[in-house]
Order: structure tokens, then C-alpha cells, then sequence
């Protein structure tokens, strides 16, 4: 009778458990892709000064693509790369727990030049935002504001107090 009353509180208290911690692991997913997502920004920036010429960062259609896509969409692939075309980098975004990364960013993508200014279309970059989110949780991301001069925040969702 004992195990029996240990066994059912042990149920119990896993149940309750374990969907938090489901959360937790989703939360920390969305923080670990916004971070991905810094550095190849930061790492786009760095190599249009060093190499004296622009880079372009952009979303691309799939894994083996050597071209920018021509609309905007969820990121899932990315690449890097010079004017001539030559890649400097490619990459996917994980999809770990339905993670999500769009972009307000033109044709869903950054340019930075040789100063090291982000433009999108023609514009500067300016207020524009890449947001990663998840399906399993709602109303819960961080979204990426790029700021004139390259100044990056985070904005996360203070309502609800998921991140």
C-alpha cells in the first residue's frame, strides 16, 4: 500500500513536472538561435571591413543554393556572400521545437559595406527586426532590433514573462 501512495505521488508530481520543463527547454532554444543569429551579423559586418567590400547576408530556399532568395519568408537556410557571388559562409537555423526566425528586412535580407553600415534594399538599416519565436509557446520570442550604426538590442516578451 506504501509504494502504491509513493508511486501515485511520484505520477503526480511528474506531471506537473514535466511540461515545465518542456517550457524551459523551448525558452532556451529561442535565446540560443537569437544568439546564432548576433553573431552571423557581427561576423558579416567584420568580413565586409576586412575583405574592403560589401557582404550580403540573406535567407535562401534551400541548404545548397548558392542565391539569395527573391521573397521574404521564414528563414530555415542562410548564406553569405560577396558581390561576385563567392560564398563566405552557408547555414541552416535549427527547427528544434518549431523554433521560427522571420525577418522585416528587405527580400529578407542585409547588405553591410565596406564601412561597416548595414543597408537593406537601399535603405540604412534602421529599426529593422529579425524575430525568433516558437509555435509550442505563444506570444513567447525575442526579436533582434537593428539600429542605425549597427546598434543591436533585444526586445523580448515582457507581458507574459517568457523570456
Amino acid at each position: 500500500m506504501e509504494v502504491m501512495i509513493t508511486i501515485s505521488i511520484a505520477a503526480i508530481i511528474l506531471g506537473l513536472g514535466i511540461p515545465s520543463f518542456q517550457s524551459m527547454i523551448t525558452k532556451n532554444r529561442i535565446v540560443s538561435q537569437t544568439n546564432e543569429i548576433i553573431g552571423l551579423i557581427t561576423t558579416a559586418r567584420s568580413e565586409a571591413i576586412r575583405r574592403n567590400s560589401t557582404v550580403t547576408l540573406c535567407r535562401t530556399t534551400s541548404a545548397n543554393t548558392t542565391q539569395c532568395a527573391e521573397n521574404t519568408a521564414t528563414w530555415e537556410h542562410w548564406l553569405m556572400m560577396l558581390p561576385n557571388g563567392s560564398l563566405i559562409q552557408r547555414g541552416d537555423f535549427s527547427r528544434y521545437n518549431n523554433a521560427i526566425v522571420t525577418s522585416g528586412l528587405t527580400a529578407d535580407r542585409i547588405r553591410f559595406q565596406a564601412d561597416g553600415l548595414a543597408r537593406t534594399g537601399t535603405d540604412l538599416v534602421s529599426g529593422n527586426r529579425i524575430r525568433v519565436n516558437s509555435t509550442h509557446l505563444d506570444n513567447c520570442y525575442r526579436e533582434i532590433v537593428l539600429g542605425a550604426g549597427n546598434r543591436q538590442s533585444i526586445d523580448k516578451d515582457d507581458a507574459t514573462g517568457c523570456l
